[in-house]
């Protein structure tokens, strides 16, 4: 048996829903998803009954009602008049599909779903035609496609869970940037406390820094003046021991030389004068003397020979006084 949504009805200026068949009156849903269907609700925490009610009717009142035995949520029919494209899309098919799961129930074909749906009306295929319905989202697997005519439930449950670790991943990186801005901030205020420190300190030292630096200038000043003191006198007297040590270097030389001139031998005197003495021998002349005679002064000159003694004539002087 389908299970089919009858069209609203305009009876005197109020809006009546037809509550018959599984499928009833308002935006909301009557029944409920175990835990083993939380993977299928969107980021609002909606299951899929109630995100199915929304997209059914493009946002209208309606009311998801539990299926019977044997029932499947159904698409529009008998007739294209009960066809629209809230109803004539995949999306809105996944959804109610899911909302079948919740109870153990099969979904019905997409083929079946979809047989009323033409021109304007659809099918449409991977999208939702209208704008979507204020007070919900649609989940991502909803869109997935509807492979070999029928909804997969393997295929949204492995989606879903792809979406959630790439939720809790971007999640883990918000909480990091959080904490990281939370510590930059506070970083921040640390910084300008201790700003507010250090302007304070320096406020009430900054008379005690310029008198002490007036006292540092001063005493630099000093100590330049008399190491430059210092340096010319070490000049000074190293030039004053230098010049001496050059005058008594020059001194010595100069004695050195003196002694020296007063110590050359002189060269033998070829001729000698000596005054003759009769009563002195060592006046007496040289016997190797060649010839000599003595002045009127009383001085005997001789000349040394330049050679070797030579033999006395017979008769001849030999020099020996004479008796």
């Amino acid at each position: 048996m389908r299970v089919r949504l009858l069209p609203s009805r305009h009876v005197g200026g109020t809006w009546i829903f037809a509550c018959l068949f599984p499928l009833a009156c308002g935006q909301s849903s009557n029944v409920t998803c175990g835990s083993s269907m939380d993977w299928a609700k969107n980021a609002m925490g909606q299951d899929p009954c109630t995100v199915g009610a929304f997209a059914f009717d493009c946002g209208n009142s309606l009311v998801i009602t539990p299926l019977g035995p044997g029932t499947v949520y159904a698409g529009p029919g008998p007739t294209t008049e009960t066809a629209s494209p809230c109803v004539c899309n995949s999306v809105t098919y996944s959804l109610m599909a899911a909302c079948g799961m919740c109870q153990t129930h099969n979904a019905q074909s997409y083929n079946d779903w979809m047989q009323w749906c033409n021109g304007t009306n659809g099918p449409y295929y991977e999208s939702y035609p209208e704008l979507t319905p204020e007070g919900t989202t649609f989940p991502p697997w909803s869109y997935l496609p509807v492979p070999n005519n029928m909804w997969n439930s393997e295929n949204a449950i492995q989606n879903a869970s792809y979406v959630a670790s790439k939720a809790s991943a971007s999640t883990a990186s918000v909480m990091t940037l959080s904490s990281l801005i939370a510590a930059s901030t506070s970083y921040a205020a640390r910084l300008s406390s201790l700003d507010a420190l250090q302007a304070s300190s320096t406020s009430t030292s900054s008379s005690t820094s310029s008198s002490s630096l007036k006292s540092n200038t001063g005493a630099i000043a000093g100590g330049v003046v008399g190491g430059i003191a210092a340096v010319a006198l070490l000049l000074g007297f190293g030039a004053l021991l230098l010049r001496r040590k050059k005058m008594a270097l020059k001194n010595k030389n100069a004695s050195h030389s003196a002694a020296v001139e007063h110590a050359a031998p002189q060269p033998p005197s070829i001729t000698s004068n000596v005054r003759y003495d009769p009563n002195d021998p060592r006046t007496y002349p040289d016997g190797s003397a060649s010839d000599g005679h003595v002045d009127s002064q009383g001085i005997l000159s001789h000349k040394m020979s330049q050679r070797g003694p030579g033999p006395v004539g017979a008769g001849g002087y030999t020099g020996a006084p004479e008796l």
